[in-house]
């Protein structure tokens, strides 16, 4: 199945104006300010923590280790 030809332009025009020639983020990208990670009660929909407020650019995964430690991986500062 191949993607539609604005979508093709718009995901290399995103490509392009977010990172230089050298894939490094762009300079006039800011990190996010709101919250990026909610935790939420599964059961009432109640929002019990938020985190990560101009902390990400472009979070991408996220995982929980055995431990109970949150990891996301950031694709715009290429972090985890």
């Amino acid at each position: 199945m191949s993607r539609h030809p604005s979508l093709e332009y718009f995901l290399e025009s995103l490509v392009l104006s977010t990172f230089d020639e050298s894939n490094r983020l762009a300079d006039s990208l800011k990190p996010i300010v709101n919250s990026t990670i909610a935790i939420i009660n599964a059961t009432t929909g109640q929002v019990l923590e938020e985190h990560g407020e101009n902390l990400f650019y472009l979070p991408h995964g996220l995982s929980i280790d055995g431990e109970g430690y949150i990891w996301v991986t950031d694709v715009g500062s290429h972090q985890v």
